[in-house]
């Protein structure tokens, strides 16, 4: 019988040992077809408690760099189980000391499959090669997560069962809502090192927090009712063959869990950052035609070699980009410059040290950019005939800035407004500025000017009028020096 882990209401679970029956005179659990999964076969896949299982013929190397083992459990017995710790001289069950040890979360990788998230382990079996001495099941599968080293100088250590609680985080278990049975082919793919089964756990189950991830595994003990098909080919016809309670045990070699390294994805967004504040704000468009990249070698220049992408300039994903290719790592993520843009996010214009685990997905690391802008100020003058006068202009801000960051003068000379009557105060923030005059005393009014909005990569304008009041003639204003 099986533990049946937390997400359930309490079960009485009664064992044969309470009933006074000898365990080996029984099989541990006379499951139905609806519980017994058959991978025995290329291209087998199904789900179960929200997990993809597949029988699994890889074409990737087995050698060191692709394939990371991290339990292994061998022994004579029919059942064999265990878990992976770095409990060398105090192993709980079957687990090979040379061969289990504890496994960072980082390093086991994200898939994705149909737009969602998973992390994958897979299987590798050994069993004799002769009729259905091939076959083997998996009993139980649990994956656990703790920030806890399982090594030698734990006090206590903790062994199995596992509790849900402060120190062990219960993730995913194929009985964590009924008995349930996985039938497995040496068959399928025959040798030490080629894995023949993997199982991909939804991401979403995993507390990104935590630093180790603890699978327990065990095999050959329960009763599977269903088919299998030993020559794993369902091309063939006639061959499947039916079983109803039957134990599949171990008989030959070791059965290893372990996962295969993949290259990381980096996905994001370069947006137009229209106010420049370093935010994606509602409205702000995506950027396309920029080139994302991952600086292997931190020199701040994409060089051949270095995976990139360029934002995408389609509508609806205007601006968005995908890295494939990255191989594990730490590194700096950084955009290609491209002439009048100013990155406004990250904050420093780059994201530092980015730690890519194996097959990670990274996603919503954005980049903002800006344009500056510009402010044109038109003077004009009204009846100043045969009147020489400068008059100096002044932008301040952006607001809430005081400071003046630009002054033009213009110059009438004898009634004429000397060229250019225009002047453009160029490379402007995004922002709100403010237009004035310096007073130009005598008995010039001023009117226009006042707060103008610089919008990125635009020219804003304002115009500043000024007119000469006769001594002898009012028109209404009492103070003629400030812009109105």
């Amino acid at each position: 019988m099986k533990r049946v882990l937390k997400r359930l209401f309490p079960v009485i679970v009664v064992t044969a040992a309470l009933l006074g029956i000898a365990i080996s005179a029984i099989p541990a659990s006379a499951l139905d077809d609806a519980h017994s999964y058959d991978m025995t076969w290329r291209g087998a896949t199904d789900t179960v408690n929200g997990a993809i299982i597949s029988a699994f013929t890889p074409t990737d190397s087995t050698g060191t760099g692709y394939w990371h083992s991290f339990l292994r459990i061998s022994s004579n017995s029919t059942v064999v189980k265990g878990y992976n710790s770095d409990y060398k001289k105090s192993l709980e069950f079957n687990e090979d000391a040379s061969w289990t040890q504890s496994f960072l979360l980082k390093d086991v990788p994200q898939v994705m499959v149909e737009g969602t998230l998973y992390r994958e382990f897979q299987l590798d079996i050994n069993q004799n090669s002769n009729g259905t001495d091939a076959l083997i099941s998996i009993d139980e599968l649990e994956v656990w997560l703790t920030n806890t080293l399982m090594d030698e100088d734990l006090t206590p250590k903790i062994l199995y069962p596992f509790i849900d609680d402060a120190t062990m985080d219960f993730v995913w278990g194929l009985d964590e809502q009924a008995d349930n049975v996985i039938l497995l082919n040496f068959g399928l793919n025959p040798g030490s090192g080629k894995r023949d089964f993997k199982i991909q756990i939804p991401d979403a189950l995993f507390d990104a927090t935590k630093t180790y991830v603890v699978l327990y595994t065990e095999h050959g003990g329960d009763a599977y009712t269903g088919y299998y098909d030993l020559d794993a080919n369902p091309a063939t016809t006639g061959d499947r063959v039916a079983v109803n309670n039957v134990i599949f045990g171990n008989n030959d070699g070791f059965e290893e869990w372990g996962v295969t390294k993949y290259p990381a994805t980096k996905l994001g967004t370069k947006f137009n950052d229209l106010n420049a504040d370093g935010v994606w704000d509602a409205g702000e468009p995506g950027l396309g035609g920029f080139t994302i990249y991952v600086d292997y070698d931190g020199d701040g220049v994409l060089d051949l070699g270095e995976p990139f992408a360029v934002t995408s300039s389609d509508s609806p994903t205007l601006g968005q980009y995908t890295i494939t290719g990255i191989e594990p790592g730490i590194y700096d993520v950084r955009e290609v410059p491209q002439a009048g843009w100013i990155c406004s996010f990250p904050a420093g214009g780059y994201y530092e040290s980015e730690e890519f685990g194996n097959g990670a997905y990274i996603m919503g690391n954005d980049f903002g950019n800006y344009q500056r802008g510009s402010l044109t100020v038109t003077k004009a003058v009204v009846n100043g005939t045969g009147l020489t006068q400068d008059f100096t202009i002044n932008v301040i801000g952006p607001s809430p800035s005081t400071a003046v960051v630009g002054t033009h003068t213009f110059s009438l000379v004898n009634g004429v407004l000397q060229p250019p009557t225009s002047f453009t105060f160029s490379d402007l923030m995004p922002g709100t500025y403010t237009v004035s005059e310096t007073s130009p005393g005598g008995q010039w009014a001023v009117t226009g000017g006042g707060s103008v909005v610089v919008t990125a990569g635009q020219t804003a304008s304002s115009t500043v009028t000024n007119t000469w009041v006769d001594a002898r003639i009012s028109i209404g204003t009492t103070d003629t020096n400030k812009v109105n």
